[in-house]
């Protein structure tokens, strides 16, 4: 993927956060009253990207994470994010919902370490398949 593409992925994957919480508070017909507290906003926002920064991090530090790494695991991750913010909508009791978001670190480490053994899987067989292409 070209760099472009990596910097639309990591945009796109900050952005979704900013907007599920923009949806959250118009559904609860709160929709300026939540918004309107940016420390609350900043640390909701911060709470939702914890696995995005972690993702960025590595890849930043490993090179080799960079090219297939970074672009899929922000991928995954947003679509955890948005079916995690979707089972909290409907089938969370609101009471309890804040209770719920204890889950989402696990659920993103879990997905990082799929991701993570996906994308080393994958380049082991790349390399194997031009070990034998070779002989």
């Amino acid at each position: 993927m070209k760099l472009r593409n990596h910097l639309l992925i990591t945009t796109c994957a900050f952005l979704i956060p900013l907007a599920l919480l923009s949806i959250n508070a118009s559904w609860n017909h709160s929709f300026p009253a939540d918004l309107s507290d940016i420390n609350v906003l900043m640390m909701n926002w911060l709470f939702m990207c914890v696995p995005h920064f972690l993702v960025v991090c590595i890849a930043l530090l490993l090179r080799a994470a960079r090219l297939r790494f970074l672009p899929w695991s922000l991928i995954a991750l947003s679509v955890a994010l948005i079916a995690f913010q979707c089972w909290i909508w409907f089938w969370v009791p609101p009471r309890e919902s804040g209770l719920a978001w204890i889950l989402y670190l696990p659920v993103s480490a879990i997905v990082i370490a799929s991701v993570a053994g996906i994308t080393l899987l994958q380049q082991r067989f790349n390399r194997i398949s031009k070990q034998t292409a070779i002989s």
